[in-house]
């Protein structure tokens, strides 16, 4: 059975000017939601994955979700990558799922240029 649970990335003080979303979808056949182009302070995404367990251990799942059931992560697009045009930022940030189903809050990095 799969349920769904609330997902919140947060990106802490990232480059102003450069447009972030979150893929949705696979390979070069994607589309990016809620894309955000801050001028100064953070980007937060809120947003919905499944999830059922598997063998004990939590498997994401869902147009978010990317990689296999063992590295499942959530990409945030950054510049071109995201739909701007006339930049040179051109990446992707993989976020990776939690390996427990215990409430988890994570600052993993900050991000500077």
């Amino acid at each position: 059975m799969t349920s769904e649970v609330a997902v919140r990335i947060v990106l802490q003080d990232p480059p102003a000017g450069v447009l972030y979303g979150i893929q949705r979808g696979k390979g070069s056949n994607y589309r990016v939601d809620f894309a955000q182009t801050p001028k100064r302070g953070d980007v937060t995404f809120d947003f919905a994955i499944g999830v059922s367990v598997k063998n004990g251990k939590p498997d994401f799942s869902g147009e978010y979700v990317q990689g296999t059931p063992a590295r499942r992560f959530i990409y945030i697009d950054v510049g071109t990558y995201a739909g701007q045009k006339d930049t040179p930022w051109s990446r992707r940030m993989i976020v990776s799922t939690p390996r427990s189903l215990k409430p988890l809050s994570v600052s993993a990095f900050r991000m500077t240029c």
